[in-house]
């Protein structure tokens, strides 16, 4: 079902942190980011982690404030 494939999903994100492949990763965690799965807050911080990672402040703060405004809901 829908939310076994964004499970996969962000299996498979997590695995392209290794190559540090940012196209491929939010390409990979945006669809679910934008929909109502189950899955959206663990993808929220694993791309949150990935920019805070790779020292990009600002873009982590993007998504940080994502997950920061539904909490607030």
């Amino acid at each position: 079902d829908k939310e076994n494939l964004n499970l996969i999903k962000i299996k498979k994100a997590i695995f392209l942190f290794k190559s540090g492949d940012e196209e491929s990763i939010t390409k990979t965690l945006n669809p679910i980011i934008n929909s109502d799965s189950v899955w959206r807050y663990m993808a929220i911080e694993l791309i949150s982690d990935y920019f805070l990672s790779k020292n990009q402040n600002v873009k982590a703060k993007e998504y940080i404030q994502l997950l920061n405004n539904k909490i607030k809901e």
